[in-house]
C-alpha cells in the first residue's frame, strides 16, 4: 500500500502520465550476457531489524599514498563471511564545497537493499568528496571528444573502488571472493571503468544513470551533455575487452543521459563483447529527473531489475520484500 503522498505529488504524476505510487514498467536489452545455469543460492532475506548500520572510515593504499575515505556499512547480523558490495556517489555541481557536501545516507536505502541480499554493504566517498582525504581525481574533460579524458576520470574513480575492495576483502566477515559493485553518475561511470580492468573478486556491475558530462543552467540541470563524442567513446574503452557482466539503469526522462545518447553508449560498450544489460524505465512519478531513479522512493522499480541481474548472473541473493 503506498505511504501518505501530497496532493502536489499526485498533480506531477499526472502530469507526468505515470502512476503515483506504482512502479514504472523497464525495457530490457541484453548484449553478449551469458544468463547462469544455476542461479545464486536464496535463502530468507534479512530483516531490517537485524541490519548493523555504522559510519567510519577506511585506510587505503593508491600507489605512494594512504588516504582515509569515509564510509557508511550496512551489514547483516552474524559472523559471516559475507559478500561484498561496494557503492558510491555521483559527482555534483558546484566545485570543491559541493563535492565536501556528498552525503553518504541518500545511499543507505541501496545499501539496505545489498545487505538484505545478505551482503557486506559499504557505501564509501572517493578522494575529494565527502570526508574522504586526498585531492579531487575526477576532472570531467568536456573538450576531448577522443574520451581520454572521461576515460582517465572514470579510471580514476575506479582506482578508489579498487582500493576499497581490496581492504574490506581482509575483514574477516567479508568473503573477497564475491564482489558486487554499484554506483550513481560518475560513481556508475567509474565503476563501469572496472569492467575490462577488474579487481580480484569483482562478478557483477550495477550503474545508475553512469556517465559524466551533464550540463547546468542557471542554478538547475539541463537536458545536454558537455561532450557527447567522448561520452560515447569512454564507454566503448570500458567495454573493450571487458568480462565482468554489468547492468545500467536509465531513466527515459535522465536530463543529463537522455535515450538516445544511452544508446549509443551502450552499443559502443557492446560492441567487443562486453557483457551488459540495459533496463530502461519510463518517466519516475517523485521526480521530472529521472537521474534520480537511485532514490529510496525508486526502490520498487529498481530493487526487482538488481534481483533478476543477480540471478542471472549467479551471484549470492536473497529475495527483499520489495513492498517493505
Amino acid at each position: 500500500m503506498c505511504k501518505r503522498i501530497y496532493a502536489a505529488t499526485f498533480l506531477a504524476a499526472a502530469l507526468l502520465g505515470v502512476a503515483a505510487c506504482g512502479p514504472t514498467k523497464s525495457v530490457r536489452t541484453d548484449r553478449n550476457l551469458v544468463l547462469s545455469a544455476t542461479p545464486g543460492l536464496e535463502s530468507p532475506t534479512v530483516p531490517v531489524s537485524a541490519l548493523v548500520v555504522a559510519r567510519g572510515s577506511v585506510s587505503v593504499q593508491i600507489g605512494y599514498g594512504k588516504y582515509d575515505l569515509e564510509t557508511l556499512t550496512v551489514t547483516p547480523s552474524g559472523p559471516g563471511p559475507f559478500p561484498l558490495a561496494v557503492i558510491s556517489h555521483g559527482v555534483p555541481f558546484g566545485g570543491e564545497t559541493a563535492r565536501r557536501k556528498i552525503r553518504l545516507r541518500r545511499y543507505l536505502p541501496l545499501a539496505e537493499d545489498f545487505a538484505r541480499r545478505g551482503y557486506k554493504a559499504v557505501v564509501f566517498a572517493r578522494r575529494g568528496f565527502a570526508a574522504s582525504s586526498g585531492p579531487y581525481q575526477e576532472g570531467r574533460g568536456c573538450r576531448d571528444s577522443t574520451g581520454l579524458s572521461f576515460a582517465l576520470s572514470a579510471r580514476n574513480g575506479g582506482i578508489d573502488y579498487a582500493a576499497v575492495i581490496e581492504a574490506f576483502a581482509t575483514y574477516p566477515d567479508v568473503d573477497g571472493s564475491k564482489v558486487v559493485v554499484a554506483g550513481q553518475s560518475g560513481g556508475g561511470f567509474a565503476a563501469s571503468a572496472l569492467a575490462s580492468n577488474p579487481p580480484p573478486g569483482l562478478i557483477g556491475i550495477v550503474s545508475f544513470a553512469g556517465g559524466r558530462g551533464g550540463m547546468k543552467k542557471d542554478g538547475r540541470r539541463i537536458r545536454g551533455n558537455c561532450n557527447e563524442e567522448g561520452f560515447v567513446r569512454a564507454f566503448g574503452r570500458f567495454g573493450d575487452g571487458a568480462t565482468i557482466p554489468a547492468l545500467w539503469l536509465y531513466s527515459t526522462t535522465d536530463k543529463l543521459f537522455w535515450p538516445e545518447l544511452v544508446d549509443r553508449a551502450f552499443e559502443a560498450y557492446a560492441a567487443n563483447g562486453a557483457p551488459v544489460r540495459l533496463e530502461r524505465v519510463g518517466a519516475l512519478w517523485f521526480t521530472d529527473n529521472g537521474h534520480y531513479l537511485y532514490r529510496r522512493e525508486g526502490r520498487r522499480i529498481w530493487s526487482p531489475l538488481i534481483d533478476a541481474f543477480l540471478d542471472a548472473i549467479g551471484a549470492p541473493n536473497r529475495k527483499p520484500d520489495t513492498a517493505s
